[in-house]
């Protein structure tokens, strides 16, 4: 399975405020609900011109989709990603500016689940090689279709990253 193409693409795509932007990542959640892989691209200039693609299978769980982000944000200040500050605050993640909340519509890719559904990544972004002040983490919630209610965290061997575009 490809998994450095498409899954978080989502969360980059969220970087996009007000300048053209790409985000990219992938690699393998080693999460409490199972290990996963992931991958994810996006591309977007403006808060609301964006576009990207999201990846993912749980290995463990037999959870495997692949979607289109329709939203993605990064998290500024309290308020800005309704759906993954609460979560993050549940699961014990501290809130960064390394945040970013996308919103995938997804289809199954597991022949015995077929269906379509809308699941949600918070991805942190805690930087780069020497730098980076901690691992990267994601957490994975599917809402709707069918996966609900699948709930997937932990933290990340690959890289989530953002880009400025040429």
């Amino acid at each position: 399975m490809k998994t450095s193409t498409v899954l978080f693409c989502l969360v980059l795509t969220a970087l996009l405020v007000g300048a053209c932007d790409r985000a990219t990542g992938g690699g393998r959640l080693e999460g409490v609900n199972g290990r996963a892989s992931f991958g994810f691209t996006g591309f977007g200039c403006g808060g609301t011109d964006f576009k990207g693609q999201l990846q993912y299978q749980d290995h463990d769980g037999g959870q495997k989709f692949n979607g289109d982000v329709t939203f993605a944000r990064q998290c500024l200040v309290d308020g800005d990603c309704p759906v993954c500050d609460p979560l993050r605050i549940q699961l014990g993640f501290p809130l960064t500016l390394g945040d970013y909340e996308v919103t995938i519509d997804y289809k199954s890719t597991n022949p015995a689940f077929p269906g379509n559904g809308i699941a949600t990544a918070c991805f942190t972004d805690n930087g780069e090689g020497a730098k980076a002040i901690d691992s990267d983490t994601a957490i994975i919630q599917v809402q709707s279709g069918p996966f609900a209610p699948y709930l997937n965290h932990g933290s990340i061997r690959g890289n989530v990253q953002q880009h400025k575009c040429n």
